[in-house]
């Protein structure tokens, strides 16, 4: 394919976090309760997040509780590079597309974690979820990064790993590569959709 741009999903497609998902989720309820905002507990952090952050003046809340934790993971080096799937970023830059990353992470962890890998150089735009509006699954991040870059849809990859991305993607009405998180065989079938020479 005639793929100029190809957007990457952070944790679980690039490398794996070890953040505190059970504090996360327990300091979004307590804001919730704090602020009178009436949530179903029971939901995915996801949804639970992106309820809340609608509200007025509460997404800067939702977003500072994320970066809080994912500093602790960041500054503790918590955290598992997939080497194939950086690997596969490089190559691509040293062919000269441009290399984005959307995520539901916030962008403080993002450059952190890749200042700290020595890959910050390697993407052209990083779209946490303080950058925009709305979260994924809606499409809003890859819309900036593709706006950016100056990419129309047709050019554009993003490979991730979740329903959230599977709907994001679609909304954006842009290609998706579907991964399972650090898995050799779906690193070499990303190879082969892009064209690149197989690796072992």
């Amino acid at each position: 394919m005639g793929y100029r741009l190809v957007i990457f999903d952070f944790d679980d497609t690039l490398l794996h976090l070890d953040v505190d998902w059970i504090a996360v989720k327990a300091d979004i309820v307590a804001l919730a309760h704090d602020r009178g905002v009436e949530i179903d507990p029971r939901q995915n952090i996801v949804p639970l997040g992106n309820r809340l952050s609608v509200h007025h003046g509460l997404k800067c809340e939702v977003d500072s509780i994320y970066r809080k934790h994912e500093i602790v993971c960041a500054e503790r080096r918590s955290y598992t590079p997939f080497t194939r799937m950086f690997a596969i970023a490089r190559e691509l830059k040293a062919k000269g597309l441009k290399i984005g990353i959307a995520s539901g992470n916030h962008s403080d962890s993002i450059k952190r974690i890749l200042s700290d890998l020595g890959m910050l150089d390697l993407f052209d735009v990083i779209c946490g979820r303080d950058a925009t509006a709305r979260s994924k699954p809606a499409p809003d991040a890859l819309q900036y990064i593709m706006e950016k870059a100056g990419a129309a849809r047709r050019e554009v990859l993003f490979v991730g790993d979740s329903t959230h991305d599977v709907l994001s993607a679609k909304a954006a009405g842009i290609f998706l590569f579907l991964i399972r998180p650090n898995s050799t065989f779906d690193a070499k079938r990303l190879r082969h959709e892009l064209g690149l020479p197989k690796s072992d």
